[in-house]
């Protein structure tokens, strides 16, 4: 009943300029902008934590719409442009009435409702989520540049540091028999 009052309205009760990647949102229905940061606590001796760091979470939006068919697009068409957009795994801006979200994909699931009162209008919920896609490199510094020799080469994995090590040698029965009773006494 209240989607096809909705339906109605153009534009709805927000900025009919809402867009989720190149799909023109017909009436957008809620929005939540949500913001989170977490702030990291580490326990001390006394009873009290030390908070020394701020994690700031992705952007979340959650929002609900409705896509309809007009002169042009059909309801069916709109949701096949939809799935384009989930199915392409591409990011993509949205724009709704409070901001403006660079980056953004759909996080979750995506719940489409048609009833058969009212076919050629459909009403959408879903969660988009902000990335930030991070690109890693590596460098090798040359032996000459970083002051070694190639004799100074661990032989361990990378990352692992055991410390110096040592070795005894073990001694042989032969050399057990030609060492002195009184070294082998006193350990020498």
């Amino acid at each position: 009943m209240v989607s096809e009052l909705l339906a109605l309205i153009p534009g709805g009760f927000f900025d009919e300029h809402d867009l989720i990647d190149d799909l023109m949102l017909d009436v957008t229905l809620t929005e939540s902008h949500i913001r989170n940061a977490d702030v990291s606590a580490k326990p001390v001796e006394q009873g009290a934590a030390i908070t020394d760091a701020i994690i700031i979470q992705p952007s979340r939006l959650q929002i609900e719409f409705l896509v309809r068919s007009d002169f042009s697009t059909s309801v069916h068409e709109k949701l096949e442009r939809l799935d384009g957009i989930v199915r392409r795994r591409e990011l993509f801006d949205v724009v709704t009435s409070l901001n403006v979200y660079p980056d953004m994909f759909f996080s979750g699931e995506m719940r489409i409702e048609r009833t058969p009162e009212n076919p050629e209008t459909a009403m959408v919920s879903a969660t988009l989520v902000e990335m930030r896609i991070v690109e890693t490199s590596s460098t090798e510094v040359p032996a000459i540049s970083s002051g070694k020799t190639p004799s100074d080469k661990r032989a361990q994995s990378p990352g692992v540091d055991r410390g110096a090590v040592t070795k005894t040698p073990i001694p042989t029965p032969d050399a057990e028999k030609s060492r002195s009773w009184g070294a082998s006494i006193f350990g020498l």
